[in-house]
């Protein structure tokens, strides 16, 4: 049992009426006593002991800080009626579940996870309990029901960032796993540039969509100094507070030096969480990093083509992963054929979880039907924006490229305009998931890739791309600087032609081999899992470098330049 935390005045919400009720968790936890107010329960613990006897904690967070004295008083008088009655209680009463590592959460509701056979929990449902925002010590098994249970908190989850393409904004997602039919749609965000010390307040919509269980919000941080850290903390319609997070605002446009994460195809997959594991050690000494995810990015599809829930089991199982390292960088990604794809590769949801999960600089309006498959696919997913002295260029592979599409047309105006502000914006970098180059053995290596290089390889020419970022592979692949598979040079100071990487290691399983001999224009290929990372050094150069989940090596490396 849990004594009622209020915190500061300014946190401290405006209540119409405020009662003391035995609240009944309907579970073998028996009774508990709670604050509630406007209809809702809240609770708070001090310490991981006190967590071992609540399910349910008191925080009273707030929208408005003007509250009456009279109102402070009777929450302070409250709050030691309530101690005093939950010692007494404490003493002949069953402690409640083991929550060690659970934090402070709200009353947790029970969840069916996965069916388990017989009756033990296999490691899979371990982790989808994990991504619902179970503890591990809070699952039950049942035997007879053959079923593993859990209870989960409901609360903010699986924060992750984005750029808008305005550098002084930061916008911001999460998922609330309280069902996506309950009533309100709204939440804030706190931000500012101290810990624990927030002096602006944005609002949160909350939309949901058929297929997923969940509310899902979206709100934008504006007026944010450049290349400063911010802490910031999401709170949701019930007035439940997420973790403290903190990020590094966007370098303003031209300036440096600023690191980047670059991988694809990571998915739920267990190796795909020992490389996120290498990735936020990778972080933590990074200078204003941003990460980039290169399509295929939960795999959910593979086990949701025909179960609409599982597919989201999977997509909270990934960001339950990412999560450390989307809420603390902008997380920004280009669609995969495993996200996107109007042939319905991508299950059932037929790209519907991709669109609404992210939210990227320019994508077109996200009101799409739940229903139809071909209006998610018709969404714009392609975009562009600077990050300091780098302008980064997402095109999708999923989508029509040829000359007169639409895609096509924008792409032109935006290499356009990209190479007229070299003087401002040095590098320009695009990035899509099926590669125009790779000396693979997969289908999409000969076929697509001629595709791509007729219709995409000119513009690269024409407007001095420097480099172009791929996935789909399952391997690490740096081309010498090419053009229409010739090498242009095999140095790469003022290359005049784009150098061509595939970073798809990041955790699906490999699958076929390199093709035999290695084509001239490719310079290294790997099949190891590892992710890369670059390092925008400053106007005239860059560093690039692969590093493998073994012990962090670094397998292959170089310097672009422009001197």
């Amino acid at each position: 049992y849990s004594l009622v935390q209020v915190v500061s005045i300014q946190n401290l919400v405006q209540m119409s009426s405020i009662n003391i009720r035995q609240w009944d968790l309907k579970s073998d936890t028996g009774k508990m006593f709670c604050l509630v107010a406007q209809g809702h329960c809240y609770s708070s613990c001090h310490s991981e002991a006190q967590c071992r006897h609540q399910l349910r904690s008191t925080r009273l967070l707030c929208s408005s800080s003007k509250v009456t004295k009279w109102t402070l008083l009777f929450a302070l008088l409250t709050s030691i009626c309530l101690f005093f009655t939950a010692a007494m209680a404490n003493e002949n009463s069953k402690p409640a579940r083991d929550h060690i590592g659970c934090g402070v959460v709200p009353v947790a509701r029970r969840y069916n996870c996965f069916p388990v056979a017989k009756g033990a929990p296999t490691r899979p449902t371990r982790d989808r309990c994990v991504a619902r925002g179970c503890c591990w010590e809070s699952l039950e098994i049942s035997k007879k029901e053959n079923t593993t249970k859990c209870y989960y908190p409901m609360g903010p989850r699986q924060v992750h960032l984005a750029l808008t393409g305005n550098p002084d904004e930061m916008h911001v997602t999460w998922l609330d796993l309280g069902a996506a039919n309950d009533s309100g749609s709204y939440g804030i965000v706190q931000y500012g540039t101290s810990s624990n010390n927030y002096t602006r307040t944005v609002s949160a919509v909350g939309i949901s969509y058929k297929q997923s269980p969940h509310k899902i919000y979206y709100a934008t941080m504006t007026s944010l100094q450049h290349d400063t850290k911010y802490y910031y903390r999401v709170i949701n319609q019930d007035l439940v507070s997420g973790a403290e997070n903190s990020f590094v605002s966007a370098p303003s446009r031209g300036q440096g030096p600023n690191e980047i994460i670059l991988y694809g195809d990571m998915g739920y997959y267990d190796q795909g969480a020992k490389t996120a594991k290498w990735i936020v050690g990778s972080m933590q000494s990074a200078r204003a990093p941003l990460v980039l995810h290169v399509g295929d990015i939960s795999y959910a599809d593979f086990e949701g083509q025909k179960d609409e829930k599982k597919d989201n089991e999977l997509w909270d199982l990934f960001f339950h992963r990412i999560e450390s390292i989307a809420s603390t960088a902008p997380y920004m990604v280009c669609a995969g054929n495993h996200d996107i794809d109007p042939s319905f590769e991508s299950g059932m949801q037929c790209g519907v979880g991709y669109i609404y999960r992210f939210k990227m600089p320019g994508h077109s309006d996200m009101s799409v039907s739940d229903e139809d498959c071909l209006s998610s696919y018709m969404t714009r997913v392609w975009y562009s924006f600077d990050y300091g002295l780098v302008h980064w260029i997402a095109i999708s592979t999923e989508h029509d490229f040829s000359p007169g599409s639409e895609q096509y047309r924008w792409l032109v105006d935006d290499l356009q305009m990209a190479n007229e502000d070299r003087e401002t914006v040095p590098f320009i970098i695009l990035f899509g998931h099926r590669p125009m180059y790779c000396s693979h053995n997969h289908h999409d290596c000969t076929t697509f890739a001629s595709e791509l290089r007729k219709n995409i390889e000119p513009l690269l020419v024409t407007y001095h791309v420097d480099m172009a970022i791929w996935g789909h592979i399952h391997a690490y692949e740096r081309t010498h600087p090419v053009v229409n598979s010739t090498v242009v040079t095999r140095n790469t100071n003022n290359p005049h032609g784009p150098i061509h990487l595939i970073v798809g290691m990041a955790g699906a399983d490999f699958v076929g081999a390199f093709i035999q001999p290695k084509p001239t224009w490719s310079a290294y290929r790997d099949q190891v899992f590892g992710y890369s990372r670059m390092h925008i050094v400053n106007r005239t150069a860059i560093r690039f470098e692969f590093v493998t989940d073994s012990h962090g090596e670094i397998r292959d490396s170089f310097w672009l330049t422009k001197l």
